[in-house]
Order: C-alpha cells, then structure tokens, then sequence
C-alpha cells in the first residue's frame, strides 16, 4: 500500500529579493520556482 500526501508546505527564501516565498510540489519536481513577491524565478532542489 502507498500513503497520499494530504499537505505540501515547504518554503525558500528567494535569491533575488530575499523574501520567503511559498513553493508548490510541481516547482519543487520541476527545480524551478517563481517568487511570490518579485515574479522572479530560481532554481530550488531538496538537500541531499
């Protein structure tokens, strides 16, 4: 059997204007995500 995740919250602080911005399970599979604050985007990936 396999579990379903119910909730996705993760945040990253943008590099461009340092702000925290929130980050959708689709940009974190795809490693790019867009900030919420300036539309700026950036690379994001988990640490391994």
């Amino acid at each position: 059997m396999q579990g379903k995740i119910t909730t996705f919250y993760v945040l990253a602080k943008c590099p461009n204007c340092e702000e925290e911005t929130e980050v959708h399970q689709s940009e974190l599979r795809a490693e790019v995500a867009c900030c919420q604050h300036c539309a700026e985007e950036f690379e994001i990936a988990l640490d391994e």
